[in-house]
């Protein structure tokens, strides 16, 4: 009996197509090329569900990830965002930060300027014609400019060594 309603339910709400829910990520797949996540049903079966995402773009949410899943008339389960609020960073009004759960992240700046901070601590700063590399100064080259270099590579220990140096014109680098 209670399969039956179950069976019921789930024939119902599969008619009411075009609703929108959310849901744990429980496993995540790919299928014919395509990513697939798996996600708890609404009679308490697991469902797959095509991941949508920005063209361009391209994530594995972490398993629990909570997901926004939009089922279409056709009666397709689709992912077409992911929230894990405890690796969200914070933010500053129309700035848009690109980030990982290990502590990675892109952030690029109301006034232009773009961070690139890896989980290590590593930083590149991108401030107008500056590149800003954890706190010192240095030229670089643009594409363009004079530029000679002598470098020293051992193949042994993969130790590089060696001067760059640019021309007049050449961006700062702070390291």
């Amino acid at each position: 009996m209670v399969e039956l309603l179950r069976r019921l339910i789930r024939e119902e709400l599969l008619r009411m197509r075009g609703s929108a829910r959310r849901g744990p990520l429980r496993a995540w797949n790919v299928r014919d090329g395509r990513p697939v996540t798996t996600h708890d049903g609404f009679a308490g079966e697991l469902l797959d569900a095509v991941i949508a995402e920005p063209y361009g773009l391209a994530s594995r949410p972490p398993t629990g990830t909570r997901m926004v899943l939009v089922q279409t008339r056709s009666g397709d389960l689709v992912a077409i965002a992911a929230e894990d609020t405890s690796a969200r960073p914070s933010t500053d009004e129309d700035e848009v930060v690109l980030y990982t759960a290990g502590g990675a992240e892109i952030r690029l700046k109301p006034n232009g300027d773009i961070s690139l901070h890896g989980a290590g601590g590593a930083m590149v700063e991108l401030q107008g014609a500056d590149v800003i590399l954890g706190g010192g100064v240095a030229s670089v080259a643009r594409q363009g400019d004079a530029c000679t270099h002598t470098l020293t590579a051992d193949l042994g220990t993969g130790v590089v060594s060696g001067t760059i140096f640019a021309g007049p014109g050449a961006a700062n680098v702070k390291a």
